[in-house]
């Protein structure tokens, strides 16, 4: 179903050439043409899947990228170098391991380097919690001894630590951002039943989790802001829903509100402003559906859209026509490959 001529829908699909067993996407420029090109990990292998944007509404064939381990469940892209090329980090859950694949100047991709984390990695998010030294990461980590590391940036693009803490429960979501309004970037890990807000200190250590009660088991977390104070909103997508818990300004929370039921489990959510009116509306994608909710601009949202896509897992939003209107990357874990929906 779609709304013809309406900003926030989207065109015909355009799938891509498959990747294998796909999981996560992202899109980024990755050889500085000013276009995005697709990555995904390749749950079955050990290595990325990379499609490059051939600047015509299209890709070229696929490419991969070997980092040397199993499961990549996880995704994150960032500048770590500060070299002004995008690197990219991955969570492997088969060897318990974070790969950083570094961009340089000629944009091109070198050998991955890697740390290890505790057991099983399920997802990683990136920010900068020690407030030097750029960017660093955050491992939700499941197994023997459920927890969190942090791994630190060194100043020169390498990840260093990990710093571990045990959460008590298994955690299968993260995201990094500032929603305490404090300055500093904080950290929300999913767990079944509720998120737990850790609040950074900004030197690299967390306060003591703070536990908020949502409907079901997170499977994604996203970070936008719905008002206009200083913290972002936390949007938490779950086997009932999408909930979203609110900042009350001060460093608290109001009471989380469930907008969107849904009769399968979200397995991840994009948040941007897809219809330009200057509120955020949420992506989904639910069993074999991508499911668009927009923002009313009062902190609502209503279900608007759906497009059918057999086995739709991740979801990007990317201006990928560079036409000023975003578009959504889609994988399909069950078919193997990535599809994109043209915005309009």
């Amino acid at each position: 179903m779609d709304i013809p001529g309406s900003a926030g829908a989207f065109d015909g699909i355009l799938q891509l050439a498959a990747l294998g067993t796909v999981q996560q996407v992202h899109v980024v420029d990755v050889n500085g043409d000013g276009h995005g090109d697709v990555f995904a990990g390749q749950g079955s292998g050990a290595s990325l899947g990379i499609l490059t944007n051939n600047a015509a509404g299209g890709f070229n064939v696929v490419s991969t990228l070997d980092i040397g381990a199993n499961n990549v469940v996880s995704l994150a892209v960032a500048g770590l170098d500060g070299n002004g090329a995008a690197d990219i980090v991955a969570a492997s859950s088969g060897t318990g391991q974070i790969s950083v694949v570094r961009g340089d100047a000629a944009d091109t991709l070198a050998q991955p380097s890697v740390a290890s984390v505790e057991d099983q990695p399920t997802r990683l998010a990136t920010g900068e919690i020690d407030g030097q030294n750029g960017v660093d990461a955050v491992v939700a980590n499941i197994g023997a001894n459920d927890s969190t590391s942090t791994l630190l940036n060194d100043g020169s693009g390498a990840l260093t630590g990990p710093s571990t803490v045990t959460t008590g429960v298994s955690p299968v979501a993260i995201a990094v951002g500032d929603v305490t309004g404090e300055g500093s970037d904080d950290a929300v890990v999913g767990v079944a039943g509720a998120i737990l807000v850790c609040a950074g200190d900004g030197a690299g250590g967390f306060a003591a989790a703070v536990p908020i009660g949502v409907p079901g088991t997170p499977s994604s977390i996203r970070l936008a802001k719905l008002n206009g104070d200083s913290a972002e909103d936390i949007f938490v997508a779950t086997s009932l829903g999408v909930t979203i818990v609110r900042s009350d300004g001060s460093g608290g929370f109001i009471t989380p509100v469930t907008f969107v039921a849904v009769s399968a489990a979200i397995k991840d959510i994009a948040v941007a402003d897809f219809d330009r009116d200057g509120s955020p509306d949420v992506a989904m994608t639910v069993g074999d559906q991508v499911i668009l909710a927009v923002g009313t601009g009062s902190g609502g949202f209503r279900t608007r859209s759906y497009w059918r896509l057999v086995n739709a897992t991740g979801i990007a939003a990317a201006d990928i026509t560079r036409d000023g209107i975003l578009d959504l990357v889609v994988s399909q874990r069950g078919s193997d490959q990535v599809s994109v929906l043209a915005g309009r």
